[in-house]
């Protein structure tokens, strides 16, 4: 192989064959004869969505007295959140509260959320993760 900008340059070893070759090159030469594809103008712009409706995972390490799971409840309810299912483990300074949330919009769930890490009872900040698939087992 020779050209201006690399002098010359020599190949060697087994090819892929004589068919194999020719359809590289027959599909070489109608790219190049082909224009290259266009895309179409935007003609409309498109909201980027900020605030999206999922299902929520909150896991939050409380302590165990009379009145925190209503009081958690309270805050969820003024942001609209319903509650799918509450599981609590463990007794005193060191309990732990599960809650899967059906959905709602996130701004409203993490308003309720910032509300919720403010109570006196909370041991550590809520974690939550967002639930795509609703069935839970």
């Amino acid at each position: 192989m020779e050209s201006e900008a690399i002098t010359e340059i020599t190949m060697s070893g087994p090819g892929a064959g004589g068919a194999q070759t020719a359809s590289a090159v027959l599909g070489d030469v109608i790219s190049a004869m082909i224009p290259p594809a266009s895309t179409p103008e935007t003609t409309a712009r498109l909201e980027v969505v900020e605030d999206v409706v999922s299902a929520f995972y909150l896991h939050m390490e409380v302590a165990d007295r009379p009145g925190v799971l209503a009081q958690i409840a309270e805050l969820l309810g003024m942001q609209g959140a319903s509650i799918k299912s509450v599981v609590q483990r463990g007794l005193g300074d060191n309990a732990r509260l599960v809650m899967v949330l059906h959905p709602l919009l996130e701004s409203r769930f993490f308003a309720a959320v910032q509300l919720i890490a403010q109570l006196d009872f909370m041991r550590a900040p809520p974690r939550a993760i967002r639930v795509i698939d609703e069935e839970f087992t």
